[in-house]
């Protein structure tokens, strides 16, 4: 059985998004985008990452939103 799902870094995150971390986390808290996933918690240090797929579902959506909604800049 071969897994094609992925964990991204918050790096990749944001070349993938083109926004800033704090943007990235403000987001979060606003329930915007997907949550990360903590990998590997423990009380000094701790790793997390972002499903590949949540991500591309998440990108899908604001793709889908952006054609209801037909950007009011593009019919100008």
């Amino acid at each position: 059985m071969k897994l094609t799902n992925k964990f991204l870094k918050l790096q990749d995150i944001v070349e993938i998004t083109g926004r800033t971390k704090s943007t990235i986390y403000r987001w979060i808290e606003e329930d915007k985008f997907p949550r990360p996933y903590y990998l590997n918690k423990t009380a000094t240090s701790h790793s997390c990452g972002w499903a590949d797929d949540e991500v591309k579902q998440w990108i899908e959506s604001v793709k889908l939103n952006n054609k209801k909604n037909k950007n009011h800049f593009l019919s100008k």
